[in-house]
C-alpha cells in the first residue's frame, strides 16, 4: 500500500502535528513501513555555493534535528523545495524510533552536465530506527 501526502509550506508547529497523527497510523498498523520524502535542495546557484548551503541542510538532517533544518533553510535562504515534507519525515521517524541518519550520496545536476555555473543539488539519506 502507499499513501502519498502532499504538504505546502506551513509553520513547524504543522509539521509536529503531521508528525503525531503520521506515527499514531503507522503505530496502528502493527506492520513495518518506509517513509520517503522527496526535494531537491538548492536550485540554480553555482556548484560552491550550493554544496555549501546544502551542506548545511544536510547537517541538520543527519542530526535529526527539524527545527535546525527549518531554521537553516530560513536563514541561509536555502531553495530546497521540499523541506516541509523532509521536517515532518524526521519528527515521524524520531517519534517511531529512529536513532540514526546516513548520508548515502550527495551530487549536484552539475556532476551530471559538466556545467556547475548553475546547479541543483540532490541528496540521498536514511535514517535507520531501532533494531528487531
Amino acid at each position: 500500500m502507499i499513501l502519498p501526502i502532499i504538504l505546502a509550506y506551513s509553520s513547524d508547529v504543522t509539521y509536529k502535528e503531521i508528525r503525531k497523527q503520521l506515527a499514531k497510523a503507522i503505530k496502528a498498523l502493527h506492520k513495518e513501513v518506509v517513509i520517503i520524502a522527496s526535494c531537491d535542495m538548492t536550485h540554480y546557484e553555482p556548484q560552491e555555493s550550493a554544496k555549501r548551503k546544502d551542506n548545511q541542510a544536510i547537517e541538520a538532517i543527519l542530526d535529526l534535528n527539524g527545527d535546525e533544518l527549518l531554521k537553516r533553510v530560513q536563514e541561509l535562504n536555502i531553495s530546497m523545495c521540499g523541506y516541509a515534507p523532509v521536517v515532518s519525515l524526521i519528527s515521524a521517524a524520531k517519534e517511531l524510533g529512529g536513532k540514526e541518519a546516513e548520508l548515502v550520496r550527495y551530487q549536484t545536476s552539475g556532476d551530471t552536465t559538466g556545467d556547475y555555473s548553475s546547479v541543483v543539488g540532490y541528496a540521498g539519506i536514511i535514517i535507520k530506527g531501532k533494531e528487531k
